[in-house]
């Protein structure tokens, strides 16, 4: 039974049986030992390792008075994420972006897209109505995690792109960039994407001949500059449009600067080509597990709705990506705590044990997977 050293302790070494202890009838489980296990050195963690750490040093029990709140959540945290997201907006009726504005409807889809954001009962006309399931979908059969435990990530493809195309000429919707790309990439493909226009339009700039440098006292071929000049103007109208540059109708910003924060850029909004190619978007970062030293299953929560705990993501709720929307500890404690009768009834009375969110072995490790379980489910041989 081969398995990973826990957390370094000072002059401390605990056999298996300390822990996992047998015959103790047959309801017993011995990967669940009890909370005295882990509270006789969590309870005063400092006296078993060396000074500090990250790890809360007084963890005696799972209630608002004996544990801390949860590491992300606590006072000053902000979500190190870099793309923009506006919960309330997307949640709205209609995701208009002012009161009486027009409502965004599936009409406004491509064809394939509307039968996807289309109510049944109101056809394609009626306002667009996202909730939790449009965006966020449970994993399935992942090996070491299980089905349904953690959300699949955010994928512009499948998520984002009906509502937000990467369209760059109006009158020609169905030519879009390619997504993922840095800016200088998409000024390149762009361009090559008129330039082959260009050539298309007038296959005698393939046939001429072009001198390593103007000979003294001969004009610029008229035709090769204005074919540059052509592909450049479309370029750069393309560019404003895509990347949304400058504020549209209204002051609202749009295209690809509506989402993506800017890492690095001219000091003025970018007007040439040049500038475009030199925009450095910051990356995504968005976290894949939030909880990354306990596990969390959220097909073993099926039965309550997603806004039972995380009630910020709401339609009237939050507004800036920077939000953190996890559940806290006063929303586990509802459910995992002894059994209890409140003015709303029974409430509490769920597993509420150390283990049933924490492991053991590999919690040093844990950082590098999908919370403690894919950890443990890893081959040694594999770490």
């Amino acid at each position: 039974h081969a398995a990973p050293a826990h957390q370094p302790m000072v002059a401390e070494t605990m056999a298996c049986a300390e822990c996992h202890r047998d015959h103790r009838g047959a309801d017993a489980r011995l990967s669940r030992p009890p909370d005295s296990n882990c509270t006789n050195c969590h309870g005063n963690l400092d006296a078993h390792r060396p000074a500090g750490g990250a790890i809360a040093a007084h963890v005696s029990g799972f209630d608002l008075t004996h544990h801390p709140e949860f590491a992300a959540l606590r006072q000053g945290a902000v979500d190190p994420g870099h793309l923009k997201f506006n919960h309330a907006l997307h949640l709205a009726s209609g995701l208009t972006l002012e009161p009486g504005g027009r409502p965004f409807t599936p009409q406004r889809l491509a064809k394939t897209a509307r039968s996807r954001y289309a109510s049944p009962s109101a056809g394609v006309d009626a306002p667009i109505q996202l909730d939790c399931r449009h965006c966020h979908e449970l994993e399935t059969g992942v090996k070491g995690v299980g089905s349904g435990a953690y959300m699949m990530p955010i994928s512009y493809e499948r998520h984002c792109a009906d509502c937000h195309p990467l369209g760059f000429e109006p009158e020609r919707p169905e030519r879009q960039v390619t997504h993922g790309q840095s800016p200088a990439l998409v000024v390149e493909e762009l361009r090559g994407l008129y330039a082959q226009a260009a050539l298309g339009a007038n296959e005698q700039l393939l046939k001429r001949y072009i001198p390593d440098r103007p000979l003294p006292g001969r004009p610029v071929d008229a035709d090769g500059r204005t074919a540059g000049a052509a592909i450049d103007a479309k370029l750069n109208t393309a560019l404003r449009r895509l990347f949304g540059a400058d504020p549209g109708e209204g002051g609202k910003q749009a295209g690809c600067l509506e989402c993506h924060e800017v890492a690095s850029a001219p000091e003025q909004p970018p007007r040439s080509i040049a500038d475009y190619a030199a925009l450095r978007l910051a990356p995504s970062d968005i976290p894949a597990v939030w909880f990354r030293h306990a596990r969390f299953d959220h097909s073993a929560h099926r039965a309550a709705a997603c806004i039972d705990c995380h009630t910020a993501a709401t339609a009237g709720g939050s507004r800036s990506n920077k939000d953190i929307l996890l559940p806290d500890m006063a929303s586990c404690t509802a459910c995992h705590a002894p059994s209890r009768i409140s003015g709303n009834g029974p409430r509490g009375g769920v597993d509420h044990s150390c283990t049933e969110c924490h492991a053991y072995h590999g919690r040093a490790h844990s950082e590098t997977g999908r919370g403690v379980d894919s950890v443990v489910a890893t081959p040694l041989s594999a770490r």
